[in-house]
């Protein structure tokens, strides 16, 4: 990628050129031209930066999230993984967006924490995923420009490990009893349960900056 020098930068070698300067200043100037170096992209490498670091995101924060809850079910039981999802779902999410200096959740429709409710953005996309999974149409990741800073990666959340059944399945099957009655004391608003393997869970919500994904392309 060629880099071309500021208006800024020709003036400072303009100054240089016309004034004595010590042998530290002159290399002080020449770093913040080197600073100041703009890299010149199009919105489709934007575009396709963001497409690429949304899937990393995407597949760090679902392996990550799927791993412990799996790990608490097969060393303490369903109860135990239900009170540790409510507890640290989140922390573990937001350890991953701090690493990649992103804004990530986890939305849907049929929520079971309050915080998952999608914004308006975040609706017509899920709308558009939901009309894709009703109509076995495929769905793909999604990336589009959300303002002059953001782009938006969002990617479908597929049920597709059994294991999930025990806290999203059908209620008496799935879900015991006592299951169920954890799950509704810790999020009595709940409506995330009656699901199959393969059906839409929700979406991955990512918002990444630009100019993080300017200054990370090569």
């Amino acid at each position: 990628m060629k880099h071309n020098i500021t208006i800024f930068s020709t003036l400072l070698i303009l100054q240089i050129s016309c004034s004595p300067k010590p042998i530290g200043d002159q290399e002080a100037i020449k770093e913040e031209i080197e600073n100041r170096e703009i890299k010149r992209v199009t919105k489709a490498e934007i575009l396709g930066a963001a497409s690429k670091a949304g899937d990393q995101i995407a597949k760090v924060a679902q392996s990550s999230l799927a791993s412990v809850l799996v790990e608490k079910i097969q060393s303490e039981g369903v109860s135990a993984a239900i009170q540790h999802c409510n507890v640290m779902a989140f922390p573990l999410v937001d350890s991953v967006a701090t690493i990649y200096d992103a804004e990530i959740r986890r939305v849907s429709t049929r929520m079971r924490n309050t915080e998952d409710k999608p914004d308006e953005i975040e609706s017509e996309i899920l709308d558009a995923y939901e009309y894709a999974s009703e109509n076995n149409l495929p769905m793909e990741p999604n990336v589009q420009e959300i303002s002059d800073r953001v782009i938006l990666y969002t990617k479908p959340i597929l049920l597709s490990n059994p294991v999930c059944l025990n806290c999203h399945g059908n209620i008496g099957t799935d879900i015991t009893p006592e299951n169920h009655n954890q799950i509704n004391s810790l999020y009595p608003d709940d409506s995330a349960t009656g699901y199959k393997i393969g059906d839409l869970r929700g979406m991955w919500s990512i918002r990444l900056l630009k100019k993080n994904l300017i200054q990370n392309m090569d």
